[in-house]
């Protein structure tokens, strides 16, 4: 028995191929027939074209799948990789970039690859692989190599590429579209619009339905408050609350500005009268008469700094609680460096609270 591990790689494979083998399929549109490209993929080796301008160098290619040619450059998923001894250069074209496109009678598989041409960075490398229906044997020939425009055209007639007329049918069971040669669906597309499971009943006469709080959804109930499934999706929806200001007062308002409530009082607070002075050892402390309105701004202020003063014994700069906070200034004024006028200003440090004192100190 597979393990659960082993189940679900397997899984992923099948849902990667069968999602790849989409991409290289191409409707029935009324004009042209019905397109399988999977089975021009090559499972051993690439197709190889040589470049137009230099032998040296080849462009190896796969149809609905990646290189066989593999490296550090051409890695995985690339589809179109350019190779010169035995060296990917460039790469021009991913699996999952697939695009199918009728241009004449060619089928046309566009594919991007680099995300900047070196020529063009705001262009990737781009090519096109165009298909032609043919009844002989099968070619592949290189039409356009434009080297700084980062574009390949490749031209590939086979058999495989013509198309057929295919039919599908409607499985009610199971709801998918079926291809059958006997269908009365032309194409996939108008079938799958078709084949569509049906919308549930709608619910007995009397039915009446309650909203859950924790999903917010719907389900019927007897003693429901609302009368109809319409009513009951229309309202039960999460109630977002909001909030806005009102006489200095936060208030419930759907069309408020704020999203809760404490970022209303945060804007909405009364004005306060409260005043703050800076008291002994620096501490703010309420004061009706105090120069700062909030206490952050007198702890801003109120933040005691380191002083120098001159000690008039020791001729040194001393810290403490006044003087000048710069020591150099402290320092020629101890050293008589700096001339000291009594008369002037410059006899004097400043103190804590910007009070003027003595310069030095007996």
């Amino acid at each position: 028995m597979l393990s659960a591990w082993t189940c679900a790689v397997l899984l992923s494979v099948i849902c990667a191929v069968a999602a790849q083998s989409s991409r290289c399929i191409k409707d029935t549109d009324g004009e042209h027939g019905y397109v399988d490209l999977n089975a021009l993929h090559k499972a051993s080796e690439d197709y190889v074209v040589t470049s137009l301008s230099n032998s040296q160098y080849q462009y190896h290619f796969n149809v609905c799948g990646q290189t066989v040619f593999q490296d550090a450059t051409c890695g995985e998923g690339a589809t179109v990789c350019e190779v010169k001894d035995s060296e990917a250069l460039d790469v021009y074209g991913y699996l999952d970039t697939i695009q199918l496109s009728w241009d004449g009678g060619y089928l046309v598989m566009s594919q991007t690859g680099d995300p900047e041409c070196p020529f063009n960075k705001q262009n990737p490398y781009v090519s096109r692989i165009k298909f032609l229906c043919t009844h002989e044997e099968e070619s592949v020939s290189l039409l356009t190599e434009s080297y700084y425009q980062c574009l390949l055209e490749i031209e590939v007639r086979s058999p495989k590429a013509c198309g057929v007329q295919v039919h599908y049918r409607c499985d009610e069971d199971n709801h998918q579209c079926i291809q059958d040669d006997s269908g009365k669906y032309s194409s996939h597309t108008e079938c799958s619009n078709n084949c569509q499971a049906p919308p549930p009943p709608p619910p007995p006469p009397g039915t009446r339905f309650g909203c859950s709080s924790d999903n917010f959804t719907c389900f019927s109930v007897s003693n429901g408050p609302f009368h109809s499934l319409d009513d009951c999706t229309r309202q039960c929806v999460p109630i977002y609350r909001r909030y806005s200001c009102y006489n200095e007062m936060c208030v419930r308002d759907s069309n408020g500005p704020y999203k809760s409530e404490m970022d209303c009082a945060a804007v909405c607070a009364p004005p306060t009268d409260e005043r703050w002075a800076c008291g002994d050892n620096d501490v703010c402390t309420e004061d009706d008469t105090g120069p700062y309105a909030t206490e952050a701004a007198c702890e801003s202020a109120c933040k005691q700094q380191t002083l120098y003063y001159c000690d008039g014994t020791t001729k040194a700069c001393v810290a403490g609680s006044h003087g000048v906070a710069d020591k150099a200034t402290c320092e020629a004024v101890c050293t008589g460096s700096a001339s000291v006028d009594t008369n002037s200003d410059n006899a004097f440090l400043t103190h804590i609270r910007g009070r003027q004192v003595p310069a030095t100190e007996e």
